[in-house]
């Protein structure tokens, strides 16, 4: 079975992936925690090892996932979202993701 510390530091883990991912998105934000909270809550009673296991493992998915994969675009002065393709195709300058 998983010690606490390490469901709480994956539940920490996910939450600071979460802020970077949508940084400057509040309400994303609010959505993504209440998600996160939500998630770790309805899975408190979990005793099966196994589960405990296959749910923190998804838990570290989405962190990378976060991390690798989601770009929060910013809003330009014309109301729409947009991204530079170069720094989202860059993993020197977009933390590793990589948009097709």
């Amino acid at each position: 079975m998983a010690s606490r510390a390490t469901i709480l530091g994956t539940y920490r883990s996910l939450l600071r992936a979460q802020r970077a991912a949508f940084a400057g998105d509040t309400p994303l934000q609010a959505a993504a925690y209440r998600s996160i909270r939500d998630a770790f809550a309805a899975d408190r009673g979990l005793s099966d090892a196994a589960a405990v296991a296959a749910k923190l493992r998804d838990a570290r998915d989405a962190v990378a996932f976060l991390a690798n994969n989601v770009k929060q675009a910013p809003l330009t002065r014309r109301g729409h979202y947009a991204v530079d393709a170069a720094e989202v195709n860059d993993p020197r300058r977009s933390g590793g993701g990589c948009v097709g």
